[in-house]
C-alpha cells in the first residue's frame, strides 16, 4: 500500500456525517450556562467551572447513543447488503461494547446557544431563580487548550436515517479497499474510525433533546494545570464526580460578557443586586439585564 491518502479519505467519509445532523446554533457569539444563584456565586467568587462526568447527566445515552445508532444501522445493512454482511460483522467486532463507556471518564461543561428560553430556566435555572451566564466563544476559545474541546453538539435519530446512506457509502468503499490493500488496512481504518467516534461520542446526543440547542466544554482526561480539582458531591438522585475547570483569563477572569436573571418575583432588585457582585468581583463591564420572559411559577 503507497501512502495512506486512501485510508484517511475512507475515515474522513464517516467523520463528515456530523454535517448532516440536526447542530445546536453556531451563529452566536455567546454560549449561555443556566445556573442557580448559589453556583452563579461560587462560580465567580472561585473562577472556576464545574464539568460533569457523562454518565451522571441527564440524558441516559449520552456517549454511548451513536454506538447504538451505528449497531442498528449495521443490523439493518446485513439484511439489505448481504454482500457485505462479512465485513460488517469485522465492524460490529471493533466498535466498543456498551460497558466501555463506563470505563471513560469524560467530563462537560454544558451551555446553551440561547440566554433566555423557558425550558432551560426550568430544567437548569431553579424555574428562573438564577441566571444564564453568558460566555464569550471568541474569549474562550483563547483560553483553552488540550485537554479541553469545546463543540456544538449534534442530534441524531434513534434509527440513524440521517447517517445510514453514508455508512453504506463507507462500507462499499472499505469493502473495496480492504481488497485491493489486504486486512493491515481494515485495521487501520478501524483504528482511527474508533478514534474519531471517542472524540464525537460526547458531542452526539438524542435527538429528543434538540431544543437544548447545547454546546459543550469537554474534558477528556489526562493531567493538565488547568484541572484545578476533582470534586465529589452529593445529589439527591446519586453520589457524583465532577471536574472544576479553570477557563480564566490572564487577569485571572472568567470569559464572561453578559448575565440574564431569570424571571422571578425578584427579577429587578436581583439584576441590581447581580450587577453590584460581579463590579466587586472585578467584573466591570458586564452587560446584565432581565428575562423578557413573562413566566411565574404557580405553587
Amino acid at each position: 500500500m503507497s501512502g495512506n491518502a486512501e485510508l484517511l479519505t475512507s475515515a474522513k467519509v464517516f467523520e463528515s456525517f456530523f454535517s448532516r445532523l440536526g447542530v445546536a446554533r453556531t451563529d452566536t457569539d455567546t454560549l449561555w450556562h443556566y445556573t442557580t444563584f448559589d453556583s452563579f456565586q461560587k462560580i465567580i467568587e472561585t473562577g472556576l467551572v464545574r464539568a460533569s462526568e457523562l454518565s451522571f447527566l441527564n440524558d441516559s445515552t449520552e456517549y454511548w447513543h451513536i454506538n447504538q445508532v451505528l449497531h442498528a444501522i449495521l443490523a439493518r445493512l446485513r439484511v439489505s447488503r448481504s454482500d457485505l454482511d462479512g465485513l460488517i460483522v469485522r465492524v460490529l467486532d471493533n466498535i466498543p461494547p456498551q460497558y466501555y463507556r463506563n470505563t471513560v471518564q469524560i467530563y462537560a461543561f454544558c451551555m446553551c446557544a440561547y440566554g433566555d428560553l423557558l425550558s432551560q430556566w426550568r430544567a437548569y435555572g431553579a424555574h428562573g431563580n438564577g441566571v444564564s451566564i453568558g460566555f464569550d466563544i471568541k474569549e474562550m476559545r483563547k483560553i483553552i487548550k488540550m485537554p479541553y474541546n469545546l463543540n456544538p453538539c449534534g442530534y441524531l435519530s434513534d434509527d440513524g436515517d440521517e447517517i445510514a446512506a453514508l455508512c453504506e457509502e463507507m462500507l462499499s468503499e472499505l469493502h473495496d479497499e480492504v481488497k485491493k490493500y489486504g486486512d493491515d488496512y481494515f485495521v487501520r481504518f478501524m483504528q482511527e474510525l474508533s478514534g474519531l467516534i471517542n472524540i464525537r461520542a460526547p458531542f452526539m446526543k438524542n435527538l429528543g433533546f434538540f431544543e437544548e440547542n447545547e454546546w459543550r466544554l469537554a474534558y477528556f482526561g489526562g493531567k493538565n494545570d488547568a484541572i484545578d480539582e476533582e470534586v465529589f458531591y452529593a445529589r439527591d438522585h446519586c453520589f457524583s464526580i465532577a471536574r472544576s475547570l479553570n477557563i480564566k483569563d490572564e487577569n485571572g477572569l472568567l470569559p464572561i460578557s453578559k448575565v440574564i436573571v431569570g424571571p422571578s418575583n425578584f427579577s429587578n432588585r436581583s439584576r441590581q443586586v447581580v450587577d453590584e457582585f460581579l463590579k466587586r468581583n472585578k467584573y466591570s463591564n458586564i452587560d446584565v439585564r432581565v428575562s423578557k420572559l413573562p413566566y411565574r411559577v404557580l405553587s
